[in-house]
């Protein structure tokens, strides 16, 4: 058997699950991860991350990764190419019985018609169309077509769209061998996180306003500025205001393998999203993370990932309850 997994995410640790999961199934089968059209910068990250696991991939590369394409036919354009790049290399490396998994990318539509899978499965990694509704139509395609269903929150199950008793419920995990070195002793801290004062409140993970409560965030730092809170992973969409609190630090993107070192320089770790749709139909890496580095964790209501954890995440809605646990965590 071999795996084909088609994905709307590049090929490197940075992007979660997209990445791991094919790492884990590539250590059990045959399998071959297609990217998006990337830039020949990001190909050479992702030839670089593909080097050291057992997955072949196929990373179709335009100028810039495509962007400068008009926007109102970018996507179709774009899937015109990978689907050139496809024929050429995919035929030499197919290894029937085939299982296409497919992420959210209309690549997926008709690789399914070009390579006629064994099993056709859909992964639904977060709530797309709640992020943008153009992608609504392909998600509906999706469903319907997928043998397999494979959902990270319960929230995401749409039995009218989806064939009977195809879905099932498959939560995100953690690399916890990875995450636990940062309870080890050996371990050091960063220098660039270990002068910043303590206590220190941490957040590691894109910034992205749709998904996080910047508002919420600055209001916290202001509302206590005997804390330092730090914010590790990159900004999208988004710049900090003129008049951030200097207590609040924006440290930016770092490797995925120091991430564990940051972490054990942090001694409560949130995760502030907004409760949306988005939130709702999530399943955060994030959360399984800070949890396998031992640490205390603050988090918003959104996700129901938080009911099998009980008493390990302390959850709030309001500042004033934020600013209850976050006191909390740090008595801990």
């Amino acid at each position: 058997m071999q795996i084909i997994v088609c994905s709307h995410a590049p090929f490197v640790p940075e992007v979660g699950t997209p990445y791991h999961l094919t790492v884990a199934l590539g250590r059990l089968t045959p399998t071959v991860f297609i990217t998006p059209v990337l830039s020949f910068r990001q190909r050479r990250a992702v030839r670089a991350a593909a080097n050291q696991t057992p997955v072949q991939v196929i990373a179709p590369v335009l100028p810039g990764g495509g962007r400068s394409a008009p926007r109102r036919w970018r996507r179709r354009w774009l899937a015109r190419w990978i689907a050139h790049t496809v024929r050429r290399q995919l035929p030499p490396l197919l290894k029937p019985p085939v299982v296409l998994w497919a992420h959210c990318t209309e690549t997926a539509l008709w690789l399914d018609e070009l390579i006629q899978p064994k099993l056709f499965c859909y992964h639904r990694l977060d709530d797309f169309s709640a992020m943008d509704e153009r992608n609504a139509p392909l998600e509906r395609q999706l469903m319907q077509r997928a043998d397999l269903n494979f959902v990270v929150a319960s929230q995401l199950i749409t039995p009218e769209l989806m064939r009977p008793h195809s879905w099932v419920y498959l939560p995100n995990g953690v690399n916890a061998e990875l995450f636990a070195l940062a309870r080890e002793k050996a371990t050091q801290v960063p220098q660039d996180l270990e002068s910043i004062p303590s206590p220190r409140i941490g957040y590691i993970g894109a910034i992205h306003p749709d998904w996080v409560d910047v508002e919420l965030v600055l209001e916290l730092a202001r509302a206590a500025p005997q804390w330092s809170w730090v914010i590790i992973g990159p900004k999208i969409r988004w710049e900090p205001p003129s008049d951030t609190p200097p207590n609040l630090h924006w440290m930016g993107a770092r490797p995925y393998l120091s991430l564990p070192a940051y972490l054990k320089g942090l001694d409560v770790c949130i995760i502030p999203f907004r409760c949306n749709a988005i939130a709702q139909g999530a399943s955060p890496l994030k959360l399984y993370e800070y949890l396998a580095a031992g640490k205390a964790v603050v988090s918003a209501p959104c996700f129901e990932d938080l009911n099998q954890f009980g008493q390990l995440v302390y959850t709030a809605s309001t500042p004033t309850e934020w600013l209850h646990a976050l006191r909390s965590a740090l008595d801990e």
